[in-house]
């Protein structure tokens, strides 16, 4: 009993005082860590995230600053007064401002309703309305269009579409892949490394003093990878020409030496026309198709008829060899020779095979179903049972000694080929002449090669058609278009001249001491490669410092006017691999400096050079250009071209001509880089020309057939026939002058308003009606009409106008019908739509104009109404929806929409696009700010979005509230992005301005606007105090009456 009670009364205490503590805990502690978990932890890391961003700003500003001042010294002393926004910003924003100024009520569309009688007009005598009109009458032809329009200077703004629709190199891409700068990674890296050690923290302090964690608090935040916001992949050719909606195979092609190249074909089987593209030094076949159906010469030669193959050479990925022990160093011991003489020949044996195949089973079909046999075995006609003859390499013996003059060459003696690939042996002869092979003739081949082949690959195919010739092999082709071909060098870059003087050194050391061992130029590292090309799109968000790389580069490449910076973005510049170059191919390069001759690879020493050529020294491959005899040759020169100077490739030209071989010479206004990567629009018309031999043919109209008798669908029936005639001409045209004039005109008229005699005709009641918003319905109605109106686009799709023009007209067609233009062509002209209202809703972006609302609301209604929507297109309407939506209300309730139809997800990708869009589309301040009173409205999601968006959401609009360069947005933009940041995450707001506040005061022409305002906080804060003065003084006199009256009573 005695020890109970002791324990009992020791009990009693230790309650008393858990209890006290749990009280304690409860009453005080427990608030005061909430209290300190959501104001003081919560202030703090807003604070930390507020000095990252403030530091990269400043970082950035002095970057951009000292840039600045190299560009105006040495560069361009104007620039200074041009930083607000870049060259190719602001001379779209003129182009379209001059364009609604000189076009904003014209149209001659109402001229030709008038001409036809079913409209009256003031300028002419009633009776005269309804006379006879020739329909064409309004634009007899393209003489009298190019007098009528072309003297006008006011014109000129109207023709000039490469200024009113921005498309930069490989832009098909670009517009697809999400890619940061290396800045901003790091900067949202930090910042998510911040948001971790908070939310730890928070945890800790909720565990240990609150005794429980906020789960739903962590949940929501929804921590994430890199991966997350940014497209870390590598976008292959193969992806580009899945995305952009075209059909796809794959093929892998073994060299005789054994190295494993890759390629793809778009593929026409049935097609007798083949278009084999070949790109250049330091590229991929990517270069042919990175522009999208618009502008692609890949997609431009499929869309005419052909079936399309796209080579890569050894340089490329997978980069693979059929010995496993072929070591790195032996793999990169080749030279130009070999990329013509296996590479080339490789892949082109592989065409032909899988041609004669395909066509041989075809016509084996159609000669059975002719004759009408039905007890065939199918497998008979199958590609896999077709016996083919074709040879994977260049074999023979050639003395080139008996070959030193093109006129008097002799053919080579018959010999034995081998016609079946053979696989390369550990030791085996890398000599291509030491072997026997007989002349062969091939009148027998089913199909016309055509072979499109830009600088090196040029080279490359050169030479390997000369050894054809000589050698008395088929080179199966009939015709070349080669784009700045490589060969001659006697101008050459200042970016050589090091090489110039270095790599024969390395040459002979390696000729001595390692032979057969070579080195690949490139980044090696898969991390250096991420740095450097996430720099590269650094570049483009410091204005300066991205035009003084480009003069620098011009300056090393002789002031070749190419976009090289933008060429780095490419994907296939990407952190799993890179295009390569070997030392022997660089050295091969040199070679052809030195000597200013087109030869073969010299190996440095006579008795090798004996051995491989029989000959002490390398062959003069233009000294046989007469075994191109035969082929039709195009060489195209670029008179901006700095790399492959245009004096070079005309000595192709004369050495060809004195070769007596079929060959025309024609020169662009473009650099080396714009044949394949740029939409050179001249270039992608002289080129479909070349795929479409009947292109220069005139087109013959269908009659559109309309059953309807009323007057509207009259007019709409005769202003569609218009349309499709006037872009006709367009097609016919030979000048890309006069298709800029006819298509800016059909443009123009478009996009112009109704007259009043019109409006009343089609029944519209509003007068900004424009004609698009007319026609749009009416080609919807009218499918034959559409496809009559497509038919024609396709021939213009590498003009500017030409996808706005189709996304005006034809947006209705294409997503009312799914069938219209064919299913298999869907995602084609889905993506093609998209860009072109892309580029519309840009131009409205620019003037702060609405012409282009109607097709916007009608994009936005078909993305909320239909269960699966292209993402391009539904990226697209979102993108330019706090722009075109101006009421708020609506605005909420589409955002409502939204979230209840996909969720989480589809308001994270809102959100997202919407930040893409206001970092990188909108610079005009009123368009600045509609984005910005907008976003106000999405503070209730901010809980659903990943923890990179909504960093960068809140480092955006954070960019918003700097003055100065490099986003140089108004004070009032300033402001009202401080307003919504405190809106959307109102902790430390404060201290928020305060950093930026301290920040401003380390740029000396921020000084004023640092005193005033923080003479507007000072009396802001002194306003306010005085307002809780006041209030707490209010409050204390209420008590005191109200205690008063209660003692009284």
């Amino acid at each position: 009993m005695g020890l109970q009670s002791i324990q009992r009364a020791a009990g009693v205490p230790v309650w008393a005082a858990l209890i006290l503590f749990h009280w304690v805990h409860a009453v005080f502690i427990s608030p005061f860590a909430q209290w300190v978990v959501d104001n003081i932890m919560t202030t703090a890391e807003e604070s930390t995230k507020a000095a990252i961003r403030e530091t990269f700003s400043f970082f950035g500003r002095v970057i951009n600053g000292v840039a600045l001042v190299f560009v105006a010294l040495f560069i361009d002393r104007g620039f200074y007064g041009k930083k607000k926004t870049s060259p190719r910003r602001k001379r779209r924003s003129e182009a379209w401002s001059s364009f609604w100024a000189q076009n904003g009520t014209n149209s001659t569309l109402n001229a030709v309703i008038e001409q036809r009688g079913m409209i009256k007009s003031a300028s002419m005598p009633e009776q005269a309305l309804y006379q006879s009109r020739d329909p064409s009458s309004w634009w007899w032809d393209l003489d009298v269009l190019r007098g009528r329009r072309k003297g006008p200077e006011k014109h000129g703004m109207r023709r000039s579409g490469s200024d009113l629709f921005e498309r930069p190199y490989g832009f098909g891409v670009s517009e697809r892949m999400e890619r940061r700068g290396l800045l901003e990674s790091v900067k949202v890296w930090l910042e998510l490394g911040v948001e971790i050690v908070f939310a730890a923290l928070r945890g800790l302090i909720q565990f240990v003093l609150i005794g429980k964690v906020d789960a739903k608090n962590v949940s929501s935040r929804r921590f994430g990878i890199a991966g997350q916001w940014e497209d870390l992949n590598v976008w292959t050719p193969s992806d580009v020409i899945l995305q952009s909606g075209y059909p796809l195979e794959e093929h892998v092609v073994q060299t005789r030496d054994g190295y494993i190249l890759t390629m793809q074909r778009i593929p026409r089987k049935n097609s007798k026309e083949v278009v084999f593209f070949q790109h250049g030094v330091l590229d991929t076949s990517l270069g042919w198709v990175c522009n999208g159906p618009q502008g692609s010469q890949a997609f431009a030669a499929y869309d005419a008829g052909a079936d399309v193959w796209l080579g890569n050479c050894r340089a490329n990925p997978p980069r693979a060899h059929v010995q496993p022990g072929k070591t790195a160093a032996s793999y990169w011991a080749y030279s130009i020779n070999e990329l013509a003489m296996e590479d080339i020949t490789a892949l082109i044996s592989r065409i032909d095979s899988v041609k004669r195949s395909e066509l041989t089973a075809s016509r084996r079909r159609t000669q059975y179903a002719n004759h009408g046999r039905s007890n065939s075995n199918p497998e008979l006609f199958s590609a896999e049972n077709t016996e083919t003859s074709v040879p994977t390499s260049l074999e023979g013996k050639v003395d080139f000694r008996r070959l030193s003059s093109s006129k008097d060459r002799e053919k080579p003696k018959k010999n034995i080929i081998t016609t079946t690939p053979t696989r390369a042996t550990k030791g085996s002869s890398s000599s291509y002449y030491e072997r026997t092979m007989p002349l062969q003739n091939d009148s027998s081949q089913p199909y016309r090669l055509k072979v499109v082949a830009h600088s090196l690959g040029a080279a490359s195919v050169l030479m390997y058609a000369v050894m054809c010739g000589i050698l008395g092999q088929p080179h199966r082709i009939s015709k070349m278009v080669l784009l700045t071909p490589a060969g001659f060098h006697k101008n050459y870059p200042t970016i050589a001249l090091p090489f110039y003087h270095v790599l024969p050194i390395i040459m002979r050391f390696l000729n001595a001491y390692r032979p057969g061992v070579g080195a690949p130029a490139y980044i090696p590292s898969s991390l250096l490669r991420y740095i450097t090309f996430k720099l590269s799109t650094d570049l483009h968000q410091i204005p300066a410092l991205n035009e003084l790389t480009r003069a620098a580069l011009r300056l090393l490449f002789n002031g070749d006017s190419s976009e090289w910076d933008r060429a780095l973005q490419m994907p296939h510049y990407a952190v799993a691999s890179m295009p390569a170059l070997s030392v022997h191919t660089g050295a091969h390069l040199i070679q052809l400096i030195r000597t200013g001759e087109f030869e073969m690879y010299d190996y440095g020493s006579k008795s090798v050079n004996m051995k491989k050529y029989g000959v002490p020294k390398p062959p003069n491959v233009a000294e046989h250009y007469g075994a191109l005899q035969g082929i039709s040759i195009d060489l195209v020169a670029g008179s901006r071209d700095g790399v492959i100077n245009k004096a070079d490739v005309m000595r192709h030209y004369k050495a060809m001509k004195d070769a007596g071989v079929e060959v025309s010479y024609k020169e662009f206004n473009a650099g080396h880089l714009d044949m394949c990567y740029a939409i050179r629009e001249e270039v992608l018309e002289y080129m479909r020309r070349l795929f479409s031999p009947s292109s220069s043919a005139k087109r013959k109209q269908r009659e559109i057939n309309n059953d309807d008798s009323t007057a509207d669908c009259k007019i709409k029936t005769v202003l569609s026939k218009e349309i499709i005639r006037k872009l006709g001409l367009a097609t016919q045209a030979e000048q890309k002058e006069d298709r800029d004039i006819v298509c800016s005109e059909v443009f123009a008229d478009i996009t112009g308003t109704l007259n009043a005699a019109a409006r009343e005709s089609t029944g519209q009641s509003d007068a900004n009606t424009r004609w698009y918003e007319v026609l749009a319905p009416f080609f919807s109605s009218h499918p034959s009409t559409g496809d009559e109106l497509l038919s024609v686009c396709k021939k213009l799709w590498g003009q500017p106008f030409t996808a706005p023009i189709f996304a005006l007209l034809l947006h209705q067609w294409l997503l009312v019908h799914p069938d219209a233009g064919g299913a298999d062509e869907r995602l084609k002209h889905l993506n093609i739509l998209t860009s072109g209202a892309r580029q519309l809703f840009l131009g409205d972006v620019e003037t702060s104009s609405m012409a282009f609302e109607p097709l916007y609301t009608f994009i936005l209604r078909m993305v909320l109404t239909h269960e699966h929507v292209e993402e391009n297109l539904t990226g697209l309407s979102v993108s330019f929806m706090p722009y075109y939506v101006q009421e708020d209300v609506e605005f909420s309730r589409i955002l409502d929409e939204l979230n209840e139809k996909g969720g989480e997800d589809l308001i994270d990708f809102v959100i997202a696009r919407i930040v893409d869009a206001l970092a990188k589309d909108i610079r005009a301040d009123q368009a600045c700010m509609q984005y910005l009173y907008r976003l106000k409205l999405v503070g209730k999601f901010i809980g659903m979005l990943r923890t990179s968006t909504r960093i960068r959401l809140q480092g955006t609009i954070y960019s918003l509230t700097q003055p100065g360069g490099p986003r140089y947005a108004s004070r009032k933009v300033n402001k009202l992005a401080f307003s919504v940041l405190d809106i959307l995450f109102p902790h430390g707001k404060r201290t928020r301005r305060m950093i930026n506040f301290g920040f401003r005061f380390l740029f000396a022409q921020e000084w004023p606007w640092v005193w005033w305002d923080a003479c507007c906080a000072l009396l802001s804060s002194i306003s306010m105090g005085l307002r809780y003065v006041l209030s707490f003084l209010v409050f204390v006199q209420q008590r005191i009456l109200l205690w008063c009256r209660r003692r009284v009573s």
